[in-house]
């Protein structure tokens, strides 16, 4: 555990002891779901993708599924919607000075659609699909954004830098100063 009190950096390890009671009903297996309780992140989710030894601490809720039922990537895009973000920020509770947090008992209370699992599948392949196409339009939008940048920065430079060949070819004295002769009182 490393992070910052009182000013001052720490860094200290949890027991064997201390970590196996963290994780005596809280094991993260691969296929769970994670979700934000706490902070700025409520309501957000990630499906583990690999086998970890982890804790997570009370700031995450761990959601196991039922593999023959749920696809867990279903229930995150479910979480991750509009429907779900919408619920989550509507069930916060707060107490006192705190930001709040997303309690169990309304997580749990979450109404889910749970379409067969092929569908599930389906859902999940076509979302995937959309998000790449998206990904690749902001790759796109991103180097159309660097290349009109570029082109702006030469045409600046054409209109406001001389030519250097004008330079090589100009006088040392420009026509206006040489006729210029100030008068003196």
């Amino acid at each position: 555990m490393r992070g910052w009190s009182d000013g001052k950096y720490f860094n200290r390890y949890v027991s064997e002891e201390d970590y196996q009671g963290y994780v005596k009903n809280r094991k993260v297996d691969k296929g769970d779901i994670l979700l934000g309780r706490v902070g700025a992140g409520i309501g957000e989710t990630a499906v583990v993708d690999r086998e970890i030894d982890c804790a997570i601490y009370v700031s995450l809720g761990l959601i196991k599924t039922f593999k023959s039922y749920t696809n867990s990537k279903y229930l995150a895009i479910v979480f991750n919607s509009p429907y779900g973000t919408t619920y989550a920020k509507g069930n916060i509770s707060s107490g006192g000075g705190s930001a709040g947090n997303y309690n169990l008992g309304r997580i749990r209370s979450f109404p889910v659609p749970f379409p067969p699992l092929p569908e599930q599948k389906a859902i999940v392949t076509k979302v995937e699909k959309l998000l790449a196409v998206c990904d690749q339009l902001e790759t796109q939008i991103t180097n159309n954004q660097n290349h009109a940048n570029a082109l702006m920065q030469a045409v600046l430079k054409e209109a406001f830098l001389p030519d250097q060949s004008t330079v090589e070819q100009a006088p040392s004295k420009s026509k206006v100063a040489s006729a210029y002769h100030p008068k003196t009182c």
